[in-house]
């Protein structure tokens, strides 16, 4: 009943008065929301270019002016902490969250950095439209690309010139290998495990739990056939149990390389993680690589990636307009230089003197 009169209720995609940026709401370590500066960040690249295109005001929501996390998590019902998120993630959204979901987005259109799944059904079933900006597994280039997801208002299907191609990051590629050419030789018979940092949102499992040490014990113990086992440590976060374990348990040798050096080997050796963004990297290099949970990094990844465009009315205009969004039609095109949005977050492995 509640959910059939919000429904009722709806405002359409051209009636947009406002726009909020967000993250995800149950995201935490100890019940306060740890998305503050990933939101921050958002709207300081993004609110103003929204704002442009639809003449809305841009409102910042950490999230939805609350401090705390525990009022959304008693609307979903579910417990303080990483369980507790975990738990939510995959969950589908009760009536009382998408009420009180319905009641803090109306009038907006929603952008928001890591969406979870369950926000974006209850915003799907209140019919708000939202777009999910985050930055691509494809982290190698000459800036951090954009990762876009988007609600159903959105289509994409006539702006794909504007798209990062398959040619372009081919031709990187290369560049990247000329750059680290010979710095590293690793052994063919090798199996090269890229650890991540241990409370990635893409080792949420679909049961709402995290993987575990002991599946990740199992997994290279399925394919490691035998082979040298080198260990790479996320360079945020070493010494997890679950790198200390492979290296105990398979007498796994610890690395210190660039990941980007490491990928650059001539060597066909084999990559394997369990969802490290490395997993999707890899392949450009052509280094035979196996990720444990995919299903979970498909869903995480499975929008379009932007990269000189990622900032460029030229791209935003049109696609904010397939929705009935905005209706300018002088849009600018945006001052891309390489290593703009990198030189915004920490790096990650590739020195970016590489593109200066």
């Amino acid at each position: 009943m509640i959910l059939n009169n919000i429904r009722q209720g709806l405002l359409t995609a051209s009636m947009i008065s406002r726009i909020i940026f967000t993250g995800d709401p149950f995201r935490t370590i100890d019940g306060r929301t740890n998305q503050s500066s990933n939101v921050e960040w958002l709207i300081k690249n993004f609110g103003a270019l929204f704002s442009h295109l639809t003449d809305a005001p841009s409102e910042l929501a950490l999230p939805f002016a609350s401090n705390s996390t525990s009022e959304w998590r008693a609307l979903q019902g579910c417990p303080i902490g990483l369980t507790g998120w975990a738990e939510t993630f995959w969950s589908e959204p009760t009536e009382a969250f998408i009420s009180e979901m319905a009641h803090s987005t109306a009038g907006a259109l929603v952008v928001s950095i890591e969406m979870p799944p369950v926000m974006q059904a209850a915003l799907d079933a209140i019919g708000v439209p939202w777009i999910d900006i985050g930055i691509s597994p494809i982290r190698f280039l000459q800036d951090y690309v954009t990762h876009v997801k988007h609600s159903f208002h959105f289509n994409i299907d006539l702006l794909h010139v504007y798209l990062l191609n398959e040619d372009f990051i081919k031709n990187s590629v290369l560049l990247i290998k000329n750059y680290y050419r010979n710095n590293i030789e690793i052994f063919y018979d090798t199996l090269v495990f890229f650890a991540q940092t241990s409370h990635d949102r893409t080792l949420i499992r679909k049961n709402g739990d995290f993987v575990s040490t002991e599946e990740a014990l199992k997994f290279i113990d399925t394919i490691l056939e035998g082979r040298k086992l080198i260990v790479k440590e996320h360079p945020w976060e070493q010494g997890t149990p679950s790198t200390q374990a492979l290296i105990s348990e398979f007498g796994g040798e610890l690395c210190n390389f660039n990941t980007y050096a490491m990928l650059a080997a001539e060597q066909s050796y084999e990559v394997a993680t369990l969802s490290s963004s490395v997993g999707k990297e890899a392949p450009w290099f052509g280094k035979p690589t196996t990720i444990a949970h995919p299903e979970v990094q498909n869903w995480a990844f499975s929008g379009f990636d932007l990269l000189q465009f990622a900032r460029s009315e030229l791209f935003w205009g049109p696609f904010l307009a397939t929705a009935g969004i905005g209706g300018k039609s002088d849009f600018r095109d945006s001052d891309w230089q390489p290593n703009g949005l990198r030189s915004t977050l920490r790096e990650q492995g590739l020195y970016s003197g590489i593109w200066s």
